[in-house]
């Protein structure tokens, strides 16, 4: 049964229910203060952290929060390892949890004093895994840390452990100064993005990938907009697509300060931009017409409702997303909601103006709420739902009381087939409105399904895959395990596809679909290209490719990357204080060397942010200068020149069908009314309550 849990506005009390709302919350009435949100287990629901305010005090619950421990104190941040209850945790001694300067003068000798440490079912006082760390990460099999180095209180050291931190290696990367941050924006299928900001503050960097071990690194797009504005938070567009292996959207900041969407279908390899759909009629002024996404930039900038894509594993193919479509982002340029059934190869119109949307039942169902363009106009008590992938929707009032809408939420599970619309009514209390679309949809049967070859029927990373998905005409649930339904992948003939660009290379932006040649750097064109790693310096030899980590091909291209051990050419680690092993003169090393500084030591910090942000990004950044120093908005204050473009206003839009019969009404909708006392709005109870909810 899915699982749901309020908060109360001083988060003293907790409010429970496991029965998918259908029975009324339990009140829990804690001993503590919870400061910040809980973060729960993804192997089991029942565990969950979270901080006492009285000294940051770590506390436990292996009851779905009805009882609690306490563990440690001075507790900066925690995490949870992938589907395992075993979680790492940063303390920091000299945290300031009360009024008043901290006693302990040493936290004030620009040393870090921050331990990681951690925890499972057989080390319940917790495990020292590295000292002096500054911040750490964790994301997929990799786990991160910064470690402050011990002769310069300004430098930060990037490890990397593929192993839950038995063992470290140093991420080759440029170096960032302290005006510069690094974010790992995401791990897939043993690979890494990381973005490393400009130098400047110039609200663009690097966007790279690593190889499979997350140590070296290669240019994946040049221009990667990611404005470094602590205030407002992680500020990327970055979006993994979630219903088709390899496919990634971002955003890129061309050189007259406009922004476009650019998406890749072979994980970072290739970048496009987002192609069109053939209505409506693109401006009469954008000769280079696109589908641009507002994504979380387009929040920044003023433009009202911007929200991520939607997608899942479970519905294959299908993507929604907001955008408008011209050379670049507009503010002023209809906001439309956009769907994919192909993973974003092709796109249609959805709906007229944003809305409110959700993809649920593994893709049988899209439900969106529309959200009103006026400020002054509440929004409509409407809840539009298509069973063919966007190409038709049904519109159905889900009530005829005041009621103001506050927020859309699809149960958890793949097959889930139930939404819960949050909003108060009139007298202020809260309202919670199910609508269970499973009561009035049949199961499917074998000739729901169709066979669908993903990627077009091309090799993408190598091989073909073959999915089993639900007919567009089939207006039912899915079977039992139709999740487990695909078929076996078929390893293709290696292309230069498969190849990404080698240290020292990069690919430009491909304005239609075809694979652009690697092109060597500037700043390394002609240069020896080396750089150090497990004490050893190693001298490159390469054409500028190397296979793709995790990619299936066979046969066809290859390219030869040679490596030469010069082991005298590094300075080995001597120092053992510092918890993991680093070069100790890595300063000194960097100067001396400075190919190896153009993808050396990574200066950084890691900031983990919660999994119900856009994407799971950890925020890199020198924290304690950044506030200091005054942003430079000249270069992402605007998204485009001149001014918006003119648009044809005969667009055409899926039809919607507002009939239903009261036995549709009957047995869909139920709901109940809650007392003020529980805060489920966004930015507080459930919107407070990070992860863990499915």
């Amino acid at each position: 049964n899915a699982e749901y849990m309020g908060q109360r506005f001083y988060n003293t009390d907790i409010y429970i229910t496991k029965d998918s709302l259908r029975s009324p919350f339990t009140l829990v009435q804690l001993d503590f203060l919870i400061n910040g949100p809980m973060v729960f287990s993804p192997a089991n629901n029942d565990v969950i952290l979270a901080k006492n305010a009285k000294n940051n005090r770590l506390m436990k619950s292996s009851d779905y929060g009805h009882s609690w421990g306490s563990l440690v104190d001075h507790v900066s941040s925690m995490q949870f390892a992938p589907e395992s209850n075993k979680f790492y945790v940063l303390v920091d001694p000299c945290l300031n949890t009360t009024a008043g300067a901290q006693e302990d003068q040493h936290c004030y000798d620009g040393s870090s004093k921050k331990q990681l440490l951690m925890f499972d079912d057989d080390h319940g006082n917790g495990v020292l895994l590295a000292d002096h760390v500054n911040s750490f990460g964790l994301d997929g099999k990799f786990l991160f840390v910064t470690i402050q180095h011990e002769e310069d209180s300004d430098l930060r050291v990037l490890h990397i452990s593929t192993n839950g931190g038995k063992a470290w290696s140093q991420a080759q990367l440029p170096a960032v100064r302290p005006t510069e941050f690094y974010s790992v924006l995401e791990q897939s299928e043993g690979m890494l993005f990381v973005h490393v900001d400009a130098e400047g503050d110039t609200g663009f960097g690097t966007l790279y990938t690593s190889d499979a071990d997350g140590i070296v690194y290669s240019v994946s797009l040049q221009r990667h907009l990611y404005p470094n504005d602590h205030s407002m938070g992680a500020l990327t567009d970055f979006y993994k697509v979630k219903s088709l292996r390899g496919v990634y959207i971002t955003s890129q900041l061309r050189l007259d300060n406009t922004v476009h969407t650019v998406i890749t279908y072979d994980r970072g390899a290739q970048w496009q931009v987002v192609p069109r759909p053939a209505v409506p009629p693109c401006p009469e002024d954008a000769p280079n017409c696109a589908l641009n996404l507002h994504i979380q930039f387009s929040s920044s900038q003023g433009v009202d409702f911007a929200r991520p894509p939607a997608s899942t594993a479970a519905a294959t193919g299908i993507v929604l997303a907001h955008g408008n479509l011209g050379n670049e982002l507009h503010r002023d340029s209809p906001m439309d909601v956009f769907v994919s059934d192909d993973g974003g190869y092709r796109w249609s119109l959805a709906l007229q103006r944003p809305h409110y949307y959700a993809i649920i039942g593994g893709g049988a169902l899209l439900v969106a709420i529309p959200r009103s363009l006026d400020p002054l106009i509440p929004d409509e008590n409407i809840i539009k739902f298509s069973y063919d992938e966007g190409q038709c929707w049904y519109s159905y009032p889900f009530t005829d009381d005041g009621f103001q809408f506050r927020d859309l939420i699809s149960e958890p599970g793949k097959n889930a087939l139930r939404v819960s619309i949050w909003g108060r009514i009139t007298g202020g209390k809260w309202r919670i409105i199910t609508l269970n679309f499973a009561s009035v949809l049949e199961k499917c049967n074998a000739d729901d399904y169709v066979a669908w070859d993903d990627h077009n029927q091309g090799c993408v990373l190598g091989k073909k895959v073959q999915h089993q998905r639900l007919k567009k005409s089939s207006m039912c649930r899915h079977l039992d395990g139709f999740f487990t339904m695909d078929s076996s992948a078929t390893p293709c003939l290696c292309v230069n596809g498969d190849y990404e660009c080698d240290f020292g290379y990069h690919r430009p932006v491909s304005i239609d679909d075809q694979t652009l040649l690697c092109e060597e750097d500037y700043d390394l064109a002609g240069k020896v290209k080396a750089f150090c790693l497990n004490d050893t310096k190693r001298l490159v030899g390469t054409s500028g490719y190397r296979k793709l980590p995790g990619d299936g091909c066979e046969g066809g291209v290859t390219f030869d990357t040679n490596t030469v051990d010069l082991s005298a050419h590094c300075d080995p680690s001597t120092n053992d204080k510092y918890g993991v092993s680093f070069w100790d003169k890595v300063g000194n090393f960097l100067h001396k060397h400075p190919l190896a500084a153009t993808v050396g030591t990574a200066i950084i910090a890691i900031v983990g942010f919660a999994a119900t942000a856009f994407v799971g990004v950890y925020f890199v950044r020198r924290c304690w200068r950044l506030r200091k120093i005054r942003r430079n908005r000249a270069v992402y204050s605007r998204f485009t020149t001149g001014s918006s473009p003119s648009v044809n206003d005969d667009r055409i839009y899926p039809p919607v069908i507002d009939e239903f019969t009261d036995e549709f009404s009957n047995s869909v909708v139920t709901s109940r009314d809650y007392s003020d006392e529980i805060n489920t709005g966004v930015g507080g109870g459930l919107g407070g309550v990070e992860s863990g909810l499915g």
